[in-house]
C-alpha cells in the first residue's frame, strides 16, 4: 500500500528530512486529488483488464465489468457512485470456469433492470456466452448464445439491444465461416437464439 511504502522509507538510512518530504507530497497530493486509489474493492492486482463501463441512471451508479484476470479471466463487476466512490465488487461468472469473460462487452437492459454482459468463453470452447444478472451483480445466470453452433463461433463480441422487438443482438467474428461475421438473435434473457451468418 502507498502507505506502508512510506512507512518502510522512514526505517530506511535515507535522511529524516527527505523521508519526511516524501510522506509530505503524499499527503499533499492526496488532498488534492492527485492520487487515484481505483475502483479495486477486494481484488486488486489484474482485476480490470478490458473493462466495458455503462451508466445506471436510475440508481445513480457506475458499473464497471472486467476480465478478471486474478480470478482466472471470469468476468467481474465494480459498482460504484458515480464519482468512483464507495465501489463494491462481484464476481458474475455464475459458476462458468476459466477464461470465460474473454473479450467481454456490457449492455444495460434498463427495462427488466438487468446487466447483460457478453463475452467469448473459452470455457465452452470459444462460444458466446451471456451473463444475466440484476444491476447490482447479485442473481447471475449463465446462456450459451450459440445455438449449438461449432467451436470458435464468439470471437470478438459485440451487443446491442434491440428494444422495439425486446432482443439482444451479438454479432460475432465466427472461424467456422472463414472469420465472417455471425449474428445471435436472442431473448434479452438469452434464450430462443437465432444465428444468421
Amino acid at each position: 500500500s502507498t502507505w506502508g511504502h512510506f512507512a518502510s522509507l522512514l526505517k530506511t538510512p535515507m535522511s529524516r528530512f527527505v523521508s519526511a518530504v516524501l510522506v509530505a507530497c503524499a499527503l499533499f497530493a492526496m488532498a488534492h486529488g492527485f492520487m487515484d486509489s481505483g475502483l479495486a474493492l477486494g481484488p486488486q492486482g489484474d482485476s480490470g483488464r478490458t473493462p466495458s463501463a455503462l451508466v445506471d441512471a436510475a440508481n445513480a451508479k457506475l458499473l464497471v465489468v472486467t476480465k478478471n484476470a486474478a480470478n482466472s479471466n471470469r468476468p467481474s463487476l465494480f459498482r460504484c457512485n458515480l464519482d468512483g466512490t464507495g465501489c463494491s465488487h462481484t464476481d458474475i461468472s455464475a459458476g462458468q470456469g476459466s477464461g470465460c469473460g474473454e473479450d467481454l462487452v456490457a449492455v444495460l437492459d434498463a427495462m427488466n433492470k438487468k446487466l447483460l454482459v457478453v463475452t467469448r468463453n473459452v470455457a465452452n470452447r470459444n462460444r458466446p456466452s451471456l451473463f444475466r444478472c440484476n444491476v447490482d451483480g447479485s442473481g447471475c445466470s449463465h446462456s450459451d448464445l450459440s445455438t449449438n453452433d461449432w467451436i470458435l463461433s464468439g470471437l470478438n463480441p459485440s451487443a446491442v439491444i434491440d428494444a422495439a422487438n425486446a432482443k439482444l443482438l451479438v454479432v460475432t467474428t465466427n472461424a467456422n465461416i472463414y472469420d465472417g461475421p455471425s449474428l445471435f438473435r436472442c431473448s434479452l434473457d438469452g434464450s430462443t437464439c437465432g444465428l444468421r451468418g
